[in-house]
């Protein structure tokens, strides 16, 4: 364990041999490589989907297992931290709105069918605010603090009316499901359709974080994280790319992310939430207004949770012309060699 001290407080982070197989970054390769070596030829389909009109190679019913859930980034250029950062907290926001994505990742224009709101893969609005009055995260928490031997602790993000509604968007992830065994909060998510090479590393991130929010606020450690696809597949236009990266050599070392503070998750989010929307809605943002955020995030939010502000905030500075060198140079290591790439 490395101890690195930055102003009034200590990050810890968790220093990981690359070679052990059971990393994230080695079961990425490994589902890609399976895909390639094993999968079915699909050919192109007449669908709305986006996907239908490509060609895939795809393995069915296939799963994986990262055994620890704060495994969760990629150290490596394709991996874009920021548009991960900025999904993270769209989807906690409960946004359906296109927008509202659109500051992060504009590919996102692509999934709207009346170009104002993401009506399929909005995973935040479907657990928050599926119905009046249901909220899916607070209920699977209130259940596993009730009975930690649940097995009702599952949310669902794929709905009925989902199984006829014509759109370009139906959701790809049917249901996140929580158990506490052994004293660790164990993680299963389950897709119908995988995009491995695109998306699947977007979808661990996502999850596992959820799945660690959940953890801090029942007070448990989180265990292991598994992810299961009815289809896996890979793109035609995206073979070279998922054989580059299959091929590729890996960093030297990998870092895990620290531990989530317990008892605040949920509050700290909100407090994020409110710090990315006053940064997405800035129409200028000077040096002077950097400073003001700057000290927002260093009195308002735990170093944890500090750093996906600061990566925002290093967003919104790109974005608004200001060099954000000092801001990314304030992230914990785990952050930092994310933003990196490969070979830290």
């Amino acid at each position: 364990m490395n101890r690195i001290r930055s102003g009034e407080t200590e990050r810890y982070v968790r220093i990981v041999n690359q070679t052990d197989d059971q990393t994230f970054d080695a079961v990425f390769r490994d589902v890609l490589q399976t895909i390639l070596k094993s999968g079915d030829r699909v050919v192109l389909g007449t669908g709305l989907s986006i996907g239908s009109e490509r060609g895939t190679t795809e393995l069915r019913n296939h799963g994986f297992t990262v055994p620890d859930t704060r495994d969760r980034l990629l150290f490596d250029t394709r991996f874009n931290l920021r548009a991960a950062v900025g999904r993270f907290a769209w989807m906690m926001s409960g946004s359906d709105r296109l927008a509202d994505i659109m500051y992060y990742d504009p590919n996102a224009r692509r999934f709207t069918d009346d170009g104002l709101t993401v009506p399929g893969s909005c995973d935040g609005a479907r657990i928050l605010y599926p119905r009046r009055g249901v909220d899916q995260l607070r209920g699977v928490i209130r259940a596993l603090r009730e009975d930690a031997t649940s097995r009702r602790a599952t949310m669902a993000i794929y709905h009925p009316e989902d199984a006829v509604r014509q759109s370009r968007d139906i959701p790809c992830i049917l249901s996140t499901t929580f158990h506490i065994r052994d004293g660790l909060l164990h993680t299963t998510t389950v897709l119908r359709s995988s995009n491995a090479a695109r998306v699947l590393p977007a979808d661990l991130f996502l999850y596992s974080l959820v799945s660690e929010i959940v953890a801090a606020e029942v007070g448990v450690e989180p265990g292991s994280y598994h992810q299961f696809a009815i289809s896996s597949h890979i793109y035609d236009e995206d073979v070279e790319l998922a054989e580059a990266i299959v091929g590729s050599e890996p960093g030297r070392a990998r870092a895990v992310m620290a531990a989530m503070p317990r008892g605040s998750a949920l509050r700290d989010v909100a407090v994020l939430l409110d710090h990315e929307r006053t940064m997405r809605a800035a129409v200028t943002l000077d040096r002077r207004a950097v400073g003001e955020l700057l000290r927002r995030i260093d009195g308002e939010l735990p170093p944890y949770w500090q750093d996906f502000s600061l990566v925002l905030l290093s967003q919104a500075m790109e974005r608004h012309g200001l060099p954000a060198e000092d801001i990314t140079a304030r992230l914990g290591p785990a952050f930092q060699a994310a933003m990196k790439g490969p070979g830290v």
